[in-house]
């Protein structure tokens, strides 16, 4: 694992794995006694090299061009000195061919990620094919095979917000550093009264939110679309790319009927995207 930002900000660092019923143990060598000495002392020696950068990823000792961060062997008892900068690089690297597209809604909401309807402070969890509220209901609905899309329609009684979100953040810089866009296929089958907002919602409360009002007006009524959004344009809303927790949601306190289908983050897409973000 690269973890060069979580080492620059840690006092000590401790790899361990699958402790199971022995988690105890762990505890016991991390923390000291109530007086402060050591409680145990201990030395972990790693069974492979550590990744100096987030692209080596095949590195082994023996190799003709071996510079690992950690070598093969290395570990610390208390005490020992520590010879590791602090100022490790956290740039990340991602190759292009290697990151695959992020499926975020494919026929199905895809895992880590849930469908939420809400238009109150208690969103109601898509646990089924059918789910409304007095504001906004969802509905699965065909596009080229059965239920591989979805409907919503916005009743205007109130604010209403349909949203894709995790429990965990999702860290896409990687996806940044690709050029890559927030895609998905829509159709508009009843044009917005209101300003529509499509968002991405972060860690700590942040977010960002791009005005989809002009174009689904002037959308076609009852014609699938494609639709493909420069990252850019949520991170220069506000958004914190490395802590994503929704990266779709669509909310508006007026009428609305919108079906949507294949939603992602597309590596590469940005050259097709709307620059001007909307």
């Amino acid at each position: 694992m690269w973890v060069n930002a979580e080492l620059n900000t840690s006092d000590a660092f401790v790899a361990a794995w699958l402790p199971g019923t022995e988690g105890g143990g762990v505890a016991e060598v991390l923390f000291t006694k109530a007086s402060g000495e050591i409680n145990y002392d201990f030395i972990g020696k790693l069974s492979f090299s550590w990744p100096a950068h987030s692209q080596q990823y095949g590195v082994n000792r023996f190799d003709a061009d071996y510079q690992p961060l950690l070598p093969y062997g290395f570990g610390l008892k208390y005490g020992q000195p520590n010879t590791l900068s602090d100022q490790l690089s956290e740039e990340l690297h991602t190759a292009d061919n290697i990151l695959k597209k992020l499926e975020i809604y494919q026929g199905s909401v895809q895992k880590t990620w849930g469908g939420f309807i809400s238009a109150d402070d208690t969103p109601l969890a898509i646990t089924s094919s059918v789910e409304k509220i007095s504001a906004i209901s969802f509905q699965t609905i065909d596009k080229l095979v059965q239920e591989d899309a979805f409907a919503l329609t916005f009743s205007g009684k109130k604010a209403a917000i349909f949203s894709l979100t995790s429990n965990f953040p999702e860290d896409l810089r990687g996806y940044f550093e690709t050029n890559s866009s927030l895609t998905f296929s829509y159709r508009v089958d009843h044009k917005p009264s209101h300003q529509t907002l499509l968002s991405m919602q972060c860690e700590e409360n942040c977010s960002g939110s791009l005005d989809m009002s002009s174009m689904l007006k002037s959308a076609p009524i009852g014609k699938w679309q494609e639709h493909s959004i420069d990252l850019k344009c949520f991170i220069n809303a506000g958004v914190d790319i490395a802590k994503v927790t929704s990266p779709f949601s669509i909310e508006t306190s007026g009428t609305l009927q919108l079906s949507l289908a294949a939603i992602a983050i597309t590596p590469n897409a940005n050259k097709e995207a709307i620059q001007n973000c909307k």
